[in-house]
């Protein structure tokens, strides 16, 4: 888990506090271990931080290790771990607040080859104190680390957010912190010569610095995010903000900086269309209509469309209407602005708002067909599995619950597969593609009986790698 998730600085010190089997003691109210137990107690605990790339791990059962702290930043005197972790303790001379020496012991490490333990018991209180790795290791060279002091160089920066919500008439990266979950970060990606601090600074159009925050990589890529937020952690205000990244090196030499643009507009919070996919089309009535949602944070002039795939208008309801804050609906039933029904396929509830700080838009996809056929991974491959979840925007029959998939494949004979229900109601199906099938397209037909008894299909056509 720690390699998965951690990345740690080159020649990175880590303090292990309130933890008891950290510096080899028990829980509270168990009797004082052997000292093998507490040295096997010390290794264990310390070897994840350094395999991960840590040079000395400091344990401390439940005092402070502000000494230490003090230690390593002292600019009087180049101390080494050692050093460190032998300081005493003013206010509790012999305990395990600070050095105790009563019965120290170094022990070479088991879990990690080379590395040193160096237990510090007390005779009344037991293992308190331990550090492990490198003990030879000084402050300097915690400091500045193995790279040379010269200043980094950023590549590259670039910003990015999941492409919820899109500008309209304007340039820049647009995000939406509104707390709706849709576009609420933006994501800066990022490439430095060498290992790196990278100091962010955001700011205003009027210049105000709004929020700072510091990174770190080991080089190549990187990647930063920011929710909107100012340094004391309310949302900035709607506009245009200058993001400025500057990388340093851990001896304190700057590279040059490299700036981004972003926008945030928040007007239109929690676009939504439920049910997602529908099928009027068939006059049924199992599933007649969608009811398409949006919030309004403040007043603005607003339009809301259905466009097709391409991007086409379909269906209008309000160009350009002033509308004020709160929540705003409409039900859509499939039908075109000639109230004829649209033709089976994708569809999208476009919504767009205008204030003074900008105008932008947000796009919520729609199901207007019997079934949606979605694969689980990327391309398909001739010869390998792929799983297909299968979504029914109808009841199906109680005598045939499950939908099944019908594939043609280019090349090979046809082949039916059936599905099997989830506890979400979706549907799913798992096939290898024939490996002898043609590079080409493949005709995937859904078909199913819905719960008036009448078959329904949808086709899709899926090329093969």
């Amino acid at each position: 888990m720690l390699k998965q998730y951690v990345k740690l600085a080159p020649n990175a010190i880590v303090f292990l506090n309130h933890l008891c089997y950290s510096a080899g003691n028990g829980e509270p109210g168990m009797t004082i271990p052997t000292y093998d137990l507490a040295a096997q107690r010390v290794d264990n605990m310390a070897n994840g931080w350094l395999a991960i790339g840590a040079k000395t791990v400091f344990a401390y059962g439940s005092q402070l290790f502000v000494k230490a702290l003090r230690g390593l930043f002292d600019t009087t005197v180049d101390n080494s771990m050692e050093d460190v972790f032998r300081f005493a303790s003013a206010g509790h001379v012999g305990q395990y607040w600070g050095w105790v020496g009563w019965d120290a012991r170094k022990i070479a490490s088991v879990r990690t080859p080379g590395a040193t333990m160096f237990l510090d018991p007390s005779p009344g209180e037991g293992f308190y104190r331990a550090v492990s790795g490198s003990l030879t290791m000084k402050a300097s060279e915690w400091k500045v680390g193995p790279e040379s002091p010269a200043a980094p160089n950023m590549g590259s920066l670039n910003s990015a957010t999941d492409g919820a919500a899109q500008l309209v008439g304007g340039s820049g990266t647009l995000f939406t912190p509104n707390g709706d979950g849709s576009t609420d970060s933006v994501t800066f990606s990022y490439t430095t010569n060498k290992e790196t601090f990278v100091d962010w600074q955001v700011t205003n159009s009027g210049g105000d610095v709004v929020r700072h925050f510091s990174t770190w990589t080991q080089g190549g890529n990187g990647s930063a995010t920011w929710n909107g937020k100012k340094d004391d952690g309310t949302y900035v205000t709607d506009g245009t903000f200058t993001v400025t990244a500057t990388p340093s090196s851990r001896a304190g030499n700057n590279g040059a900086p490299e700036t981004a643009t972003v926008k945030v507009l928040t007007t239109m919070a929690n676009p939504n269309a439920s049910p997602n996919i529908f099928y009027p089309q068939d006059g049924d009535g199992l599933a007649p209509r969608t009811t398409m949602t949006v919030n309004l944070t403040q007043p603005a002039t607003f339009s809301w469309v259905v466009v097709d795939k391409n991007n086409n208008v379909v269906r209008t309801n309000v160009t350009g209407a002033s509308v004020g804050a709160g929540s705003q609906s409409w039900q859509w039933d499939g039908k075109n602005d000639s109230s004829a029904f649209v033709p089976d396929g994708l569809y999208y509830s476009v919504t767009t708002a205008a204030t003074g700080a900008g105008t932008y838009l947000q796009r919520v996809a729609l199901d207007v067909r019997a079934f949606r056929l979605s694969p689980s991974s990327g391309p398909l491959t001739r010869g390998a599995k792929v799983t297909f979840v299968v979504n029914s925007a109808e009841a199906l029959s109680s005598t045939a619950l499950k939908p099944k998939v019908k594939v043609t494949w280019p090349g090979v004979l046809p082949k039916t597969f059936s599905t099997t229900k989830q506890a979400d109601g979706s549907f799913k199906v798992t096939m290898t593609i024939p490996a002898g099938a043609q590079a080409s397209g493949a005709l995937f037909h859904v078909f199913g009986t819905d719960a008036n008894g009448q078959v329904q299909y949808s086709d899709y056509t899926f090329n093969l790698n």
